[in-house]
């Protein structure tokens, strides 16, 4: 299991003032051992509850946020992906903690 924190770098426009989005660029923070457990735990139970039971047991795991500015973990929000061989991924994204305890996430993101 490997637990990422990845820092926003600032929005970038084109011409037209589009956004052509934001790049990210790993810190060398990590997310502590019992928030990142507690995270997996969380986000194994939300994959069994939707049908995913005993898909992902032989891939990789990947904990990261998105959200290197906030210190406090309650303030971040969290994603667990499973990546397979073939670099295919099925993850649990926007995982919020209170307390240490995970308690609310957004859903799946299949890639």
């Amino acid at each position: 299991m490997q637990t990422i924190v990845y820092q926003r770098q600032p929005t970038r426009f084109d011409i037209s003032g589009q956004t052509v989005g934001t790049d990210l660029k790993k810190t060398e923070k990590a997310i502590a051992d019992v928030p990142a457990e507690a995270l997996l735990k969380w986000a194994t139970e939300a994959l069994e509850s939707r049908g995913f039971d005993g898909v992902v047991n032989t891939w990789g795991i990947e904990i990261y946020t998105l959200d290197a500015e906030y210190e406090d973990p309650d303030e971040r929000s969290y994603c667990v992906r499973w990546i397979n061989k073939e670099n295919g991924y099925i993850e649990v994204i926007g995982i919020l903690i209170h307390d240490g305890i995970p308690n609310l996430d957004h859903g799946l993101a299949i890639g």
